[in-house]
């Protein structure tokens, strides 16, 4: 017979609780036992240790600190854009590679010499295309005067001879505005278009492409209707610069001198992208810009040295036929610079666009790659 402790439970075995040699009590379980580790902390993970070579200190791992995943793990790894809350800072957003301009950049240029070099190297690269785009509006402007100088030879007469006592007879062309009208307004759409065409060949050896007449015009044709909305808004703005002021319709005029551009490679509020470029940077914006319109002025002034050396030299002829001539040669040589004029400055025009987009936002020849 074994004879229980009296603190003992009945059934259990005296001394099984301890290790010494003298029995203690033995109390039944607390019923509240199994919560006792829930109101403890937890205790923090080792730090992994991982194995050196031999000579060298262990390297141990930072800790894991708590927070959100990062944008490469987790469930935010499958959304576009990643947005960490307030209590955490935003992680960087690094620009993508290959669109950041660098030295070797075809457009964005870092002084103005940079600019004026990419400018005539995209020039000699595509002026013979640009010559062909240009003949879109230059071509029937010189029938249309043929044609008219050889059914109003009389009209061209007096018109060559601004000295005359007699006054030019204008009935003729009063009664043949039916069909001049709609011609001139043909003529000046195919100007637009050969505008915008002229921009985008750039375009294209900016990027590497071979210069296409017929890409440029496919491109360009849909923007048409844009450069005429957006270009009368301009000259509205130009407009209202001049009669408030001089100086305020000089500095419109200046600012909406890449609206082409503008209206060709972006889509939106293009006369006031204009003045978001311009003001990014406004000292490299004003030296380019105005290097445009000096270039535009003396273009000009060669033009009519030009036309008036012709003049003079066919104006002493009284014969109709001699003086439509002269004046018919006057108006193509015109036209010839004008030409000149727009394939010469396309290229100035969209290095000034990318070096001012590039002062304003992140921007390089990579993002009119599509």
């Amino acid at each position: 017979m074994t004879d229980n402790h009296p603190d003992q439970a009945p059934g259990s075995e005296p001394g099984s609780f301890d290790n010494t040699s003298t029995p203690g009590p033995i109390r039944p379980p607390s019923p509240f036992a199994e919560w006792a580790g829930l109101s403890q902390p937890a205790s923090a993970p080792p730090r992994p240790v991982t194995p050196a070579p031999v000579g060298q200190p262990p390297h141990i791992r930072p800790p894991v600190l708590p927070g959100p995943p990062p944008p490469e793990q987790g469930p935010a790894a499958d959304r576009v854009f990643y947005r960490a809350p307030l209590a955490y800072p935003a992680p960087p957003t690094p620009f993508p590679p290959g669109l950041s301009p660098t030295t070797d950049d075809p457009l964005v240029s870092v002084d103005f010499n940079g600019w004026w070099n990419r400018s005539f190297r995209l020039l000699r690269a595509v002026w013979r295309q640009a010559a062909l785009v240009q003949l879109l509006w230059a071509g029937p402007i010189v029938v249309a005067g043929v044609l008219a100088s050889v059914f109003h030879p009389s009209t061209f007469t007096h018109l060559s001879e601004p000295s005359a006592e007699v006054q030019p007879d204008w009935r003729p062309l009063v009664r043949s505005l039916y069909y001049l009208v709609p011609i001139g307004v043909l003529i000046g759409l195919l100007g637009l278009l050969a505008s915008l065409a002229t921009l985008h060949l750039v375009v294209q050896a900016a990027v590497g492409r071979p210069p296409s007449v017929r890409h440029a015009l496919r491109t360009a044709g849909p923007r048409v209707p844009a450069y005429i909305g957006w270009g009368l808004l301009g000259g509205l703005l130009t407009m209202a610069g001049f009669v408030c002021c001089i100086l305020p319709g000089y500095y419109v005029s200046t600012v909406v001198l890449i609206l082409p551009t503008v209206v060709l490679l972006e889509r939106g509020r293009a006369v006031a992208r204009c003045f978001r470029l311009f003001h990014a940077r406004p000292g490299d914006a004003l030296a380019r810009l105005a290097t445009i319109i000096g270039l535009t002025i003396a273009i000009s002034v060669v033009e009519q040295a030009f036309v008036l050396i012709v003049i003079a030299l066919l104006g002493p002829f009284s014969t109709d036929l001699t003086a439509g001539a002269a004046f018919l040669a006057g108006s193509i040589i015109a036209i010839a610079f004008s030409a000149a004029s727009q394939v010469v400055l396309a290229p100035m025009n969209v290095t000034a666009y990318a070096d001012m987009r590039a002062r304003h936002e992140p921007f390089s020849t990579a993002h009119l790659i599509t």
